[in-house]
């Protein structure tokens, strides 16, 4: 093929077919997408991690919220998209998992599990040995269509994420690929490292980064990620456990007070957030009453300091008693709603 003569014209390629958006494009972008799976916690399209000791009960929480997303219920007062979970299990035995499930599915309320939400384990089934791992995980991507992907746990799936940050950066950039091309949001389920029980513990309710830094292997599995989960015990004698963590380009996860809820025979049945102006010290709930319907963070000004007025905030939002508005339009007070409660126990 001859090359173009002296004086001619070769057109360049449009900004955007190059990737590139101007302000113009990156707001009708923007405004036909949707920003989260899990309002505030989860982006659509992200790669994301939630951490925490085993046995606390981590996998049933994320169990949940893959309920949550296949049944469009709210994630303690989280909203979600609605669509189908795809849940990568490495430890559970069948009738356990399944045994889960189900009680969830009737705490949220739900008659039986939401036929959109698929589980895996390779010891469940027998499975193709011809077909390799990544290329089951591509084609059961690309048959269910899912907006969520669990993976519990990393450990088991990709050990070898857990070694060298190199490696760790080959999953989370696999996984960014798959979710180009599928839509799929990604919680990866992961343990924390073992620690020297002699030093003072951190708390992930008043440091949530530095607590973070405590999860097992690699550290570009926390640096890389959207939104990392820490799930711990709690302070607080009403709750059990405590969600905190950090999102991408949002900041702190608010600590969110978590409750085991038990059936009639003692065995957990679901998990609620806690919620109520009861659970404010006495400070923070004479300010909360004093407060008009909606209001602005300078409106705290005159009773709390900077710092103080975004903890009695965060507090707030936790405890599901104000909700933002959309930006620049500060917060509203909301009344309380009870949670999930299922049939009767």
């Amino acid at each position: 093929m001859s090359s173009p003569s002296m004086g001619t014209i070769v057109p360049f390629p449009s900004l955007q077919s190059l990737g590139l958006l101007d302000s113009r494009a990156l707001a009708n972008e923007a405004a036909t997408r949707h920003d989260f799976l899990v309002e505030d916690l989860i982006f659509d399209r992200s790669v994301n991690l939630a951490v925490g000791d085993s046995g606390l009960g981590k996998s049933a929480v994320v169990c949940q919220l893959g309920g949550c997303v296949a049944a469009a219920l709210p994630f303690f007062a989280h909203s979600v998209q609605r669509g189908p979970v795809i849940y990568l299990d490495g430890e559970s035995p069948l009738r356990e998992f399944e045994e889960v499930l189900e009680t969830i599915s009737r705490f949220l309320g739900l008659s039986r599990a939401p036929e959109n939400f698929y589980a895996f384990n390779p010891d469940w089934v027998s499975i193709d040995p011809s077909i390799s791992e990544d290329d089951r995980l591509r084609r059961q991507i690309d048959h269910v269509k899912p907006k969520l992907v669990i993976v519990d746990p990393l450990r088991v799936f990709w050990p070898q994420a857990e070694g060298k940050s190199e490696e760790a950066t080959k999953v989370i950039k696999r996984l960014r690929g798959l979710s180009r091309g599928s839509g799929a949001s990604w919680l990866i389920v992961h343990h924390c490292r073992k620690t020297d029980q002699s030093a003072a513990p951190t708390s992930l309710e008043e440091s949530p980064h530095q607590w973070l830094q405590s999860a097992a292997g690699a550290r570009a599995l926390i640096n890389q990620s959207d939104t990392r989960i820490g799930i711990d015990t709690s302070s607080k004698p009403t709750s059990d456990l405590v969600m905190s963590g950090f999102v991408r380009l949002l900041g702190t996860i608010p600590p969110v007070f978590i409750v085991r809820e038990l059936n009639d025979d003692g065995d957990p049945f679901g998990y609620r957030a806690l919620e109520g102006v009861q659970h404010l010290n006495e400070k923070y709930q004479a300010i909360y009453e004093t407060l008009p319907q909606q209001f602005r963070f300078k409106t705290l000004k005159g009773h709390l300091s900077a710092s103080s007025s975004r903890h009695f905030l965060d507090q707030c939002l936790a405890l599901q008693l104000v909700r933002k508005l959309g930006k620049g339009e500060g917060y509203t007070k909301v009344g309380q709603v009870p949670g999930p409660t299922g049939p009767s126990r």
